[in-house]
């Protein structure tokens, strides 16, 4: 019997800036999340 894989959680994030690389720059829970694609002021 296989192991079950725990439900991916979503979270709504609002992307506050642009880091140097050009990623946007959200943060959650006092931590800072980098996300691929999205631009200030996103909702992602």
């Amino acid at each position: 019997m296989g192991r079950r894989q725990p439900k991916a959680k979503t979270y709504e994030l609002n992307i506050e800036s642009l880091s140097h690389e050009g990623r946007g720059v959200a943060r959650f829970e006092d931590k800072v999340i980098f996300v691929s694609g999205a631009l200030p002021d996103d909702k992602d």
